[in-house]
């Protein structure tokens, strides 16, 4: 994909120019604004060390690049900006969504398709507010209401400073990214076809703070997957009734880490980024 081919590039793809600021009497202030060429608006503050990325060279320098490299047809999720174009936000996602399962709602029984979709996103500013970030992620369907979470696998990331060379940044990014729709799909979809043995349940709960243990364990013995008993010691012992695979174990944890009451707000997104972590690795 072109830059020119982007239907909502006008969102972040406006003429900017850097101004020296002086003071009321004339004396440098060794500082420079940043103006929106199209409105006359000031976008942000900086120091002269700052280097100037603009938000059409970040996104172009990462579409031209995949170009060259053929990596693949990607289609743009998110673009959007903030505080007046200061900050700047794109997301793509590679080719099409890739089934990798059937995800069944534990309490309509309805079964649809699991989705999967790499993808990437550039993250740039004006007003020093954010780094030049590049990001990619796995999105993945966690609930029958169609409820998509994204999860961060690689970033690359750097100040605005003289140091920062674009080009650089871009290459190293996409070299770590390379072949990710080929070689993460077909990893994923091997935990739809690998069981979940009952030593493999109870370590990755034992993984997890005590709620999610408790609400897990419950969520697998309601819908009569597992049950429950004790050991020669008296400790914890599940007994799987039924197979569960990897990929069904994992929608478990996210189901109750979307779904609980009792879950913290402030550390839902990192333990579901824990829980695919884990499986990833086992993947």
């Amino acid at each position: 994909m072109k830059l020119s081919q982007l239907k909502d590039r006008e969102v972040f793809d406006f003429p900017v120019e850097r101004e020296k600021l002086v003071t009321p009497s004339g004396i440098d202030s060794m500082h420079d604004c940043i103006v929106r060429m199209d409105n006359q608006a000031p976008v942000g503050l900086v120091s002269r060390d700052y280097k100037m990325v603009t938000h059409t060279e970040a996104v172009e320098a990462v579409l031209e690049e995949m170009e060259k490299r053929r990596l693949g047809n990607v289609r743009p999720t998110t673009m959007t900006t903030s505080k007046g174009g200061s900050r700047m936000f794109a997301s793509f996602v590679f080719g099409e969504e890739s089934k990798v399962g059937t995800l069944i709602d534990p309490d309509s029984h309805l079964k649809i398709d699991d989705l999967v979709s790499p993808g990437f996103t550039i993250l740039n500013s004006y007003d020093r507010t954010m780094r030049f970030f590049l990001k990619s992620f796995i999105s993945r369907l966690v609930c029958i209401n169609g409820l998509m979470i994204a999860e961060e696998l690689f970033l690359r990331s750097h100040r605005h400073v003289q140091s920062l060379d674009v080009k650089e940044m871009v290459d190293d990014f996409l070299t770590q990214i390379e072949g990710i729709e080929k070689v993460l799909i077909p990893r994923i979809k091997r935990l739809v076809s690998a069981d979940s043995t009952p030593q493999m349940i109870e370590a990755e709960i034992n993984k997890m703070p005590g709620w999610v243990q408790g609400e897990t364990l419950d969520y697998l013995v309601e819908r009569e997957l597992v049950e429950l008993g004790e050991d020669e010691d008296g400790e914890l012992e599940v007994h799987v009734v039924k197979k569960i695979t990897q990929w069904e174990l994992i929608n478990a944890f996210t189901y109750v880490l979307t779904h609980s009451e009792s879950a913290p707000s402030d550390r839902k997104l990192e333990l579901s980024e824990q829980v695919s972590r884990q499986f990833l690795v086992a993947a």
